[in-house]
């Protein structure tokens, strides 16, 4: 598991993320901003040790017992940190979402942040668009497979997000940009499209979810007269809920005590 979290989940984070083309250069780069981070907590860590082997608080003999403390140490951290977040935050989570009011307000908080944020990844996405599309007309010119093929993978990119980004015009800017193209610009762009794109649709799902969860609560509003009862029938039924979960986990525990 640790491995896991540590090592594997990083690394094809940072690989999907990457905005080479060929799988040799994704997995290099991968591996480099990943060994940045491991590089920085190795270096404090090693700090740390020589500091309590110089002050002739940590020797040979209790170097074992030192790293299963530090590492004990670790999880009793992660279990009380978790542990009280949990506590606090879903009775609460629970309580608010049986409040309808108070629902539908943080919908429109959120959905109007969200939607800022959908038109800034729009607003890269039609910057990408028309750079390629300025780096296409310049290759009718030129002739370049190898710039053409990487470039073809964007546009691929950019169609599969949304259709609308694939008619940009390319002004001024793009076309400068787009005059002797190399391949550490086709990369830094390719990086760019890749994380726009997925926060873009990111932002597109939630914005559904959102919309769905909008005309639930308007079904359940148009189904009771009054809010107050609605917001007193919520209430009941999440508290019944949990008293019959709380209640379960106690006879299960009985049993196994």
């Amino acid at each position: 598991m640790q491995v896991m979290s540590l090592l594997v989940v990083p690394m094809l984070l940072e690989y999907e993320m990457a905005g080479d083309f060929s799988f040799k250069d994704r997995l290099c780069t991968a591996i480099k901003r990943n060994l940045v981070f491991y590089a920085i907590a190795l270096t404090l860590f090693l700090a740390f040790l020589g500091y309590l082997i110089v002050q002739k608080e940590l020797n040979g003999e209790n170097l074992v017992n030192f790293v299963i403390a530090l590492t004990n140490a670790w999880g009793i951290f992660l279990i009380i940190f978790l542990n009280g977040f949990g506590l606090v935050s879903i009775p609460r989570k629970i309580f608010n979402y049986s409040n309808i009011n108070l629902r539908l307000k943080k919908l429109e908080y959120s959905a109007a942040q969200l939607s800022e944020e959908k038109d800034e990844f729009e607003e890269t996405l039609r910057e990408c668009s028309g750079r390629l599309r300025a780096i296409k007309g310049r290759l009718a010119i030129e002739d370049n497979e190898d710039i053409s093929q990487k470039v073809a993978i964007m546009w691929e990119t950019l169609s599969e997000t949304d259709e609308i980004f694939k008619t940009v015009e390319p002004n001024r800017e793009h076309l400068e940009y787009a005059k002797g193209v190399k391949n550490g610009k086709l990369t830094s762009l390719n990086q760019k499209l890749k994380k726009s794109s997925h926060e873009y649709k990111r932002a597109q799902n939630k914005m559904n979810d959102m919309f769905q969860e909008w005309e639930s609560i308007k079904k359940q509003i148009n189904g009771l007269d009054d809010i107050r009862e609605l917001n007193t029938t919520n209430r009941a039924s999440l508290y019944a809920s949990c008293a019959l979960k709380i209640f379960g986990v106690i006879l299960l525990l009985s049993h196994y005590a």
